[in-house]
């Protein structure tokens, strides 16, 4: 659709000019962008695909990670607010087992543990064990001692 503008055009006695919008125009530059009113749409996709991300940690101890929700039960153990095999899964998102090394702790009937290694250290824990008894998961962190990179007592 053409428009008649005669103040913009003081020159000529008539221009015309291309009444589209500027993003419908046939202009390489803005024929690529998106509407305005799209945006919205799109920042709701970037929000719910955000939201459908599964429970991330909350909180750290040590810096050794937490899952989220758990609650603080003592000194450095904390009860899991998932069962045994969801923790173990968070935490090989968390830290592979590459990086992190696991190994089994106990061979006890009803109980099921491992031990996640912290081989650097650097992190201020030493490693994590992720035990299981009387159907509750609790997690214990390993401080690594100020001097010797040991565990405290």
């Amino acid at each position: 659709m053409l428009v008649r503008h005669e103040d913009s055009c003081s020159s000529q006695p008539l221009c015309l000019t291309d009444a589209r919008p500027r993003w419908q125009n046939g202009s390489a530059l803005t024929r690529s962008r998106a509407p305005i009113y799209e945006l919205p749409l799109f920042l709701c996709m970037g929000l719910g695909l955000s939201l459908a991300r599964p429970a991330v940690a909350e909180k750290t101890d040590r810096g050794a990670v937490l899952p989220s929700g758990a609650r603080e039960v003592g000194q450095d153990r904390f009860r899991s607010p998932e069962g045994y095999e969801e923790t173990l899964r968070f935490y090989g998102k968390i830290y592979s087992k590459e990086r992190f090394p696991r190994r089994p702790i106990a061979s006890l009937p009803g109980l099921r543990a491992v031990h996640i290694d912290n081989p650097n250290g650097r992190q201020g824990w030493e490693g994590l064990n992720v035990y299981e008894l009387n159907g509750e998961t609790r997690i214990y962190v390993l401080a690594q001692h100020p001097g010797k990179g040991g565990v405290h007592p």
